[in-house]
């Protein structure tokens, strides 16, 4: 039987877990025998565990339109930098649409290249913005709050090894939650979010478990978004410097055009390397199985744990895309469904506390 500082629960028939933010460590005793858990303070950047009372949190649920726009809870993080750089993106795709349209498509002397070529750009630009939008409202994975009841420190303490006393779980110091294995505290989402890769404030968001995938979609769609109408802007100007600007008299004429169509490309050349750049670079984060944050502090993986406990880069692929392989994996419209043995652990840190360690009216 667990106890918690010597505190018997009210009815006297079980012992009640009840941490104390001014214990470092607590620990729950076993009088069977069996190892204690002890509940420590994770360290910040200093070193130093410091229990804070929790701050207000950068964000905002509501679930409106949930079946429409397959989330279940839309998150919002309230945050001037990053809100500004997600209004950005859509600018720089709004002045792709006016260029293209204006300057390249409407103006161009063929039929088939005007069809074609709206239809494509349009497809991947909107699949583009679509896996934005849930880049931005999708909940990253973040962790409860108040998540130390007796249930998830039992399921969240590691099993102890031979001749080990204790099982230790750790407490964040900035939210006071129990920390899963592999979870980091964002200190602008001010949560801490399960596998967090990195805080983007091109999504405004957290790329953690539950949104990569998304965010996987936005680089790509992004990165093929702009090559394409790099193709696009050069194959007009080839035309229009062949014909000397009499194929493209129904558009802006030079200079003005010139202008445009250099702007674009040398915003779609800079803007498509960088989103092929990280999205490699968030695939090879997922077939090795560790996140950025994990590569900073040199954290390594062993192979068995790789990809979610399945060791092989399908297994991983699986755990970010969904489970099993299909054209969904390219969706932003589908949530994945994650792997048997993801979607257990998920369940095991996703419970709410029945006790509840401060006053988080304003949490």
């Amino acid at each position: 039987m667990l106890q918690s500082a010597d505190r018997p629960a009210a009815d006297g028939s079980a012992t009640a877990i009840v941490p104390l933010p001014d214990e470092l460590p607590l620990e729950l005793q076993s009088h069977s025998g069996e190892p204690q858990i002890v509940v420590k303070m994770a360290s910040g950047r200093s070193g130093v565990a410091h229990l804070q009372q929790p701050p207000r949190t950068a964000r905002l649920c509501w679930q409106p339109c949930s079946r429409l726009c397959g989330i279940q809870q839309f998150w919002f993080v309230q945050d001037a930098c990053g809100i500004t750089c997600a209004a950005f993106t859509w600018l720089l795709l709004l002045f792709a649409e006016a260029v293209l349209l204006f300057v390249v498509l409407i103006p161009a002397p063929s039929l088939a290249f005007k069809i074609v070529g709206a239809i494509v750009y349009h497809c991947l630009a909107f699949m583009a913005g679509c896996s934005h939008v849930r880049a931005v409202l999708t909940d990253p994975g973040t962790v409860p709050l108040n998540n130390d009841t007796k249930e998830n420190l039992l399921r969240l303490a590691p099993a102890a090894g031979d001749g080990q006393q204790e099982r230790v779980v750790y407490r964040c110091p900035r939210c006071s939650c129990i920390k899963p294995e592999r979870a980091h505290h964002c200190s602008i989402c001010r949560r801490c979010v399960r596998r967090m890769d990195h805080h983007c404030p091109w999504v405004n968001n957290c790329v953690g478990e539950g949104n990569q995938k998304f965010f996987i979609l936005f680089t790509g769609y992004i990165a093929l978004t702009s090559f394409f109408a790099i193709y696009l802007c050069i194959h007009e100007f080839i035309i229009c410097i062949g014909t000397e600007w009499q194929a493209c008299q129904n558009g802006p004429q030079p200079p003005v055009s010139t202008l445009l169509l250099f702007a674009l490309v040398i915003t779609g050349l800079v803007f498509g390397l960088f989103t092929v750049v990280m999205a490699c670079s968030q695939l090879v984060s997922i077939v090795s199985d560790t996140t950025g944050i994990e590569q900073i502090k040199g954290e390594r993986r062993g192979d068995a744990e790789a990809g979610g406990g399945g060791g092989s880069r399908l297994s991983g692929l699986q755990r970010v895309f969904g489970s099993p392989p299909s054209w969904r994996w390219l969706s932003p419209f589908h949530s994945p469904k994650p792997p048997a043995e993801q979607q257990q652990q998920q369940q095991l840190t996703s419970q709410p506390a029945a006790v509840n360690n401060f006053d988080n009216d304003n949490v």
